[in-house]
């Protein structure tokens, strides 16, 4: 877990930080996009791509509760296919993406798309998060080729590390969620320690969604709360997609928490919870869990999203090399890129790239993955080494001090329509201001 005195340090100002330049897979990368079946374009310019095409299968979730993330995915994915084909491919190859619409909340649906995937001998399968995994860590390990995803899942992790030899093309290209649980109580005594902001009291009220994933979430901050000087001032559960937070809202008031704490991650329906507390708020910091990186979130909630503040786990990093991603992003999509799904989905690419380029032989699986768990690679997203327990990236700054190899867990606050970086250094890009209604 991480230290209150990393997060003090955090919260202090942006220091200079370790971070390594560079990253991709040099001149071996870069024409051909396929979405779906239906074929598409691909980069123009610099070198022509025109071998056979490394065939990458894509998991992500177009329609349905979590679209917007979805389309980050593509988008993400897309324009690192694109890039890496304008620069002449993967040692004279295009690559080419292949998305299958996906509802990665179902098992069966993963099972099929995965089938499709191995049946048309992809080279290597990406994935955003996937809620129902079993069938992927069943029918992708007997094909053998790399599968890399973000579902940010410690089962997952833990499947993994069971059986390392069996799951060796598994690879979880971020933390997992227990880094939200395990590192949100010392954020919040950093930020009452260095004055910016004073709890009205020392209780926190937790709601979660109806997934695994925020549940786990829940009981890691449920255990880092039992052991220190906090209390839970309630526990409410929900059935998503919601859209009316009343009866929560009403239970909140009623237990006037310090903090308020979010759990579930769909975008639009935190966007509904975003407006329906501020019609009506109490004094409370409030905490929502990933959603606000999905752009969506500022365009529902509008000027309700103002003062809450949120965190992920993966995102683009307020640097230059993210802010060179989100210009190039804006001005391919003519939309804002997301915090997160679209920069990892980026980053996948070029991690596989970069592993295809320095083995030669897309075909040879045990060696693109062997490459792959060697690999230093410095992303969007910031450091990827995933060569510890199972197969997981590290996070800044619990699971290594040194920001260049690792992800910063990254805790923003809406301001005026922006995100804003917080914590932790060196990343911080401002500081912690008292919404408008604390002290009502």
């Amino acid at each position: 877990m991480v230290s209150r005195r990393q997060f003090l340090g955090a919260l202090g100002g942006a220091a200079a930080g370790g971070v390594i330049a560079g990253g991709g897979a040099g001149g071996l990368v870069g024409a051909k996009v396929a979405d779906g079946e239906s074929g598409g374009g691909g980069g123009s310019g610099g070198r022509v791509a025109d071998g056979r095409p490394i065939v990458i299968g894509a998991l992500f979730p177009l329609t349905g509760s979590v679209a917007q993330d979805g389309r980050q995915m593509r988008n993400g994915a897309t324009l690192a296919v694109e890039e890496i084909n304008a620069a002449g491919g993967v040692a004279g190859r295009p690559l080419e993406l292949r998305v299958l619409d996906t509802d990665v909340s179902a098992p069966e649906a993963v099972s099929a798309s995965c089938r499709r995937l191995v049946d048309a001998r992809v080279d290597a399968v990406v994935a955003g998060y996937l809620i129902g995994f079993k069938p992927a860590f069943d029918i992708l390990p007997r094909y053998g080729a790399p599968f890399v995803h973000v579902s940010a899942q410690q089962a997952q992790v833990d499947v993994v590390a069971g059986d390392p030899e069996r799951y060796r093309m598994v690879f979880q290209a971020c933390p997992p969620e227990t880094v939200y649980g395990e590192n949100f109580v010392p954020f919040l005594d950093a930020l009452a320690e260095g004055g910016g902001w004073r709890p009205s009291a020392q209780t926190i009220f937790v709601v979660e969604g109806d997934t695994p994933y925020s549940q786990h979430i829940t009981s890691t901050v449920l255990e880092a709360i039992a052991d220190s000087g906090w209390t839970v001032a309630g526990r409410e559960r929900i059935i998503s997609p919601i859209n009316d937070w009343g009866a929560v809202l009403a239970k909140i008031r009623s237990a006037k928490p310090g903090v308020v704490m979010n759990t579930h991650f769909f975008s639009a329906d935190l966007a509904a919870f975003a407006r329906q507390f501020a019609a009506n708020p109490t004094d409370a910091l409030v905490y929502l869990q990933y959603g606000p990186s999905v752009p969506e979130f500022i365009e529902l909630a509008g000027s309700a999203a103002d003062g809450i503040v949120w965190s992920a786990n993966v995102a683009v990093l307020p640097d230059a090399l993210g802010r060179a991603f989100e210009r190039r992003y804006e001005e391919r999509f003519d939309e804002p890129a997301g915090f997160s799904n679209s920069a990892s989905a980026y980053d996948e690419i070029h991690l596989l790239a970069r592993a295809w380029g320095e083995v030669g032989d897309t075909r040879d699986f045990d060696r693109v993955c062997d490459a792959l768990r060697a690999m230093i690679h410095r992303g969007v997203t910031g450091g990827y080494q995933m060569d510890g327990r199972g197969a997981s990236v590290r996070s800044y700054p619990d699971e290594t001090p040194d920001s260049s190899l690792g992800q910063a867990h990254l805790f923003f606050q809406v301001q005026e329509g922006r995100h804003v970086a917080i914590a932790p250094a060196p990343y911080v890009r401002g500081s912690f201001e008292p919404a408008r209604w604390m002290g009502s």
